[in-house]
């Protein structure tokens, strides 16, 4: 992660650590301008969404989420580049708010999370609730990349070998380092 901590009225200079070699010439792109900055708030709506769902006070509706959407960082970065992230004309001629886009990006979610099976959705009024399976994904902070894996390949009568390989399918063990004991 790249950030400028500090005060800008006071601080001249902010520092940026990477541990991969290999990404160092993007990260200096982007700090020279090269490359445009892209917000991933929308990528990982589904992640959010189904987390914010399992806690206590859930949602049952975008209609309250809906708003919030215009105080992310991803909606202005798509209100001053909307080419950037795929907003058609169609959108900004009749639509400046992007009312609309924000809408089908929950629809899209929506029906993202319903796939995976982790949310009942009903489209006639946008109200939804949320599975066992989103519970237990929300309650672990599990990405729904990761349900839909284990939905896919886990059942009932597994070797422990296989549970351990379609766990590894996951993302949260991507970054797992592997040794091996000679």
């Amino acid at each position: 992660m790249l950030g400028r901590a500090g005060r800008p009225q006071y601080d001249t200079f902010g520092e940026g650590i990477t541990t991969n070699h290999s990404e160092m010439q993007y990260y200096a792109s982007l700090l020279n301008q090269q490359l445009p900055i892209k917000s991933q708030f929308v990528l990982k709506l589904a992640d959010n969404l189904d987390v914010f769902n399992g806690l206590p006070v859930r949602v049952s509706s975008f209609s309250p989420l809906l708003p919030n959407l215009t105080l992310v960082c991803s909606y202005i970065r798509i209100l001053r580049s909307p080419a950037l992230y795929s907003v058609g004309v169609d959108y900004q001629e009749e639509d400046g708010a992007l009312v609309q886009k924000r809408a089908d990006i929950a629809h899209s979610t929506a029906v993202l999370l319903e796939k995976c099976q982790l949310i009942k959705y009903e489209r006639s009024s946008g109200r939804f609730q949320s599975t066992e399976l989103g519970w237990i994904a929300s309650y672990y902070y599990l990405t729904y990349n990761s349900m839909m894996a284990y939905n896919q390949h886990l059942c009932l009568m597994m070797s422990t070998v296989e549970s351990f390989r379609v766990f590894a399918l996951s993302n949260e063990f991507k970054f797992v380092p592997v040794s091996f004991l000679p």
